[in-house]
């Protein structure tokens, strides 16, 4: 079953509901990406990938940020920066299940 938590930036305020790292349910698998161009935190479903681990040379360049395919994306996984100021964010409570 996988978790989304909220995380919150002390500094600038930013929050985001995001599982925070690769994650697995059921029957999907997530994986928490940035936006550099957004600036946004946001988790993508991954079609091609059933278990906990990424195959070998997985990239994120697979994956698209929903504004624009042109946008650059890496993979975000907590401990990580604020997406807009890069302090470091907090995790706060769990406030989805999902699978």
């Amino acid at each position: 079953m996988g978790a989304r938590y909220e995380f919150t930036c002390p500094k600038c305020g930013y929050r985001a509901e995001v599982s925070g790292s690769l994650d697995c349910g059921f029957q999907a698998v997530s994986i928490t990406v940035l936006c550099e161009d957004c600036k946004e935190l946001l988790d993508v479903f991954l079609e091609d990938i059933k278990s906990y681990e990424l195959p070998s040379g997985w990239t994120p360049d697979k994956v698209d940020c929903p504004v624009s395919k042109d946008h650059v994306v890496r993979i975000w996984e907590y401990p990580d920066e604020c997406p807009r100021c890069r302090s470091q964010m907090k995790r706060q409570d769990i406030t989805v299940m999902w699978d």
